[in-house]
């Protein structure tokens, strides 16, 4: 091939862009490319065809469809394409830290879930300020609401970022009953909530930050409306002469097990004096 006119053949282009004739095909029925045909009817990409696929691929690399790079590369104005290109910036931007944060809570979770197969920890930590989205109570009816819906949704959208929560009323767990009407949610910390744009709303609520008894609960997934669910929790308060002086929250770990016997892991927090 001439290749010092920039005259280059399917192979040779396709190793240069990691495409196969295939795909080289799919670009010219879109109109991307337009290789001429020699007589033996082999495509020949030409200086035209190079610009169109080191494009092709920038904007691929840049998460564009295909349409939109058609369509950016048949701008008329570079100021169309400026615009396109940052705005794209601010998307990966966005969700390069989505991952990021998700890398992060991945490994914290896995760091929690390794201590907890040695030992349930119970210590005495400063819990940082959270965000604590209502679901339903456990045991009362679950009422459809399209705008609760709508944000249950969105907060699923984020896990780890966010995660299964439970809140029990200390007053109930006072009173020592076996089954309890646990409020079942999501939680968040604070600077992730503020990160992702969410909004405070008539579900969301602060869970401040205190001083608190932190542990792992571990049991049975079908027994979180259970006093036995706690009870390792409030022997260990008991045993050190701590006083709760607020509502228990959990954040969940992972559930694992089969269908027939499910074991569910949660961080818990006990205010305390």
């Amino acid at each position: 091939m001439k290749n010092a006119n920039y005259e280059y053949s399917t192979s040779e282009i396709a190793g240069y862009y990691g495409l196969t004739g295939k795909g080289l095909a799919f670009y010219e029925e879109k109109g991307i490319i337009a290789p001429k045909r020699e007589q033996n009817k082999y495509r020949v990409f030409s200086l035209n065809d190079c610009y169109s696929l080191y494009h092709s691929k920038l904007y691929a690399n840049c998460e564009f469809t295909l349409s939109q790079t058609v369509d950016l590369l048949q701008q008329e104005c570079v100021c169309g394409v400026e615009e396109a290109l940052e705005k794209k910036a601010e998307i990966l931007r966005k969700e390069a830290w989505f991952k990021e944060r998700v890398a992060f809570h991945a490994e914290r979770i896995a760091r929690v879930l390794e201590r907890a197969s040695r030992e349930i920890p119970y210590e005495i930590v400063e819990r940082e300020e959270k965000i604590r989205l209502f679901v339903r109570k456990y045991m009362d009816e679950h009422i459809f609401e399209k705008a609760q819906s709508d944000e249950f949704e969105a907060w699923n959208h984020t896990i780890p970022v966010n995660v299964a929560s439970l809140k029990y009323s200390w007053r109930e767990v006072q009173s020592e009953k076996n089954e309890m009407n646990v409020g079942i949610g999501n939680i968040i910390g604070k600077e992730d909530f503020d990160a992702l744009g969410y909004r405070m709303s008539a579900q969301t609520e602060v869970i401040p930050s205190c001083k608190c008894l932190y542990t792992v609960l571990k049991g049975d997934a079908n027994d979180i409306n259970e006093r036995k669910w706690l009870l390792p929790a409030l022997d260990c308060m008991k045993s050190r002469g701590l006083k709760c002086v607020g509502d228990p929250v959990t954040a969940m770990l992972v559930v694992i097990g089969s269908m027939d016997h499910r074991v569910r892991y949660d961080e818990a927090w006990f205010p305390i004096e």
